[in-house]
């Protein structure tokens, strides 16, 4: 199976781990990122893969071209501290602009590349429906916006789609930067997931054990 993974720019990405486990399955991964950088041994080469900017519609559609994959998991964004509605400055607005560019106008370039190229399966990876932190309203809007293309895929195309939700994940790039912000509270014990876990999820989509268009819930209640 040829695999696509969006957003697995570090060792540390969620999107790494995923592709690591793939690879060794003996499927076919290939990595496309901002910076189409090489993170061995994963990545035999890094490719140049921009949802972070809205004036590149055509990486998205080249890449797609290229590889043709079948599976194709959405693992960008970008990190944004907490920032609660109406204490924006405007290098925040800015970086939140980035941040939704990938989950929101990259999501619809993903979908509309992965119906255009015969994919079969669209995993995207995102949050809770609405985040307990007062600071996160980017992160719930974006999440929104990736639920809503996944519905719209399983409604409208022969894609299998699907949006895995997701707390804290040990370990992870995010959780990392997340951890830092001094504003938000450590999370409670048992309401994070390992890399493991998530990966386990993505075997059960392609072994069919999930109905597509489904939203599946990791972890407690608690939320970034």
């Amino acid at each position: 199976m040829n695999v696509l993974i969006v957003g697995a720019s570090t060792k540390e990405s969620i999107g790494y781990a995923i592709g690591l486990h793939l690879k060794k399955q003996e499927h076919a991964v290939t990595c496309a990122s901002s910076s189409g950088r090489q993170i061995e041994p994963l990545w035999q080469s890094g490719i140049a893969c921009q949802l972070l900017r809205i004036e590149v519609p055509r990486d998205v559609r080249d890449v797609f071209c290229r590889l043709k994959p079948d599976l194709v998991v959405h693992a960008a964004g970008l990190y944004m501290p907490a920032c609660p509605l109406g204490s924006s400055s405007p290098s925040v607005r800015f970086s939140t602009w980035m941040h939704l560019e990938a989950k929101c106008y990259g999501a619809y370039l993903l979908f509309d590349a992965a119906a255009k190229y015969g994919a079969t399966y669209v995993v995207a990876l995102g949050g809770r429906e609405i985040s307990s932190n007062p600071g996160y309203a980017h992160y719930t809007i974006g999440n929104g916006a990736l639920w809503a293309a996944v519905r719209f895929a399983h409604a409208h195309t022969t894609l299998r789609s699907y949006y895995i939700d997701l707390p804290l994940v040990d370990g992870s790039a995010m959780a990392q930067e997340y951890l830092k912000d001094p504003s938000v509270e450590p999370p409670l014990p048992g309401t994070t997931v390992a890399m493991a876990g998530v990966v386990r999820v993505i075997e059960e989509i392609l072994a069919h054990k999930h109905e597509p268009g489904s939203r599946i819930v990791l972890g407690e209640q608690w939320s970034v």
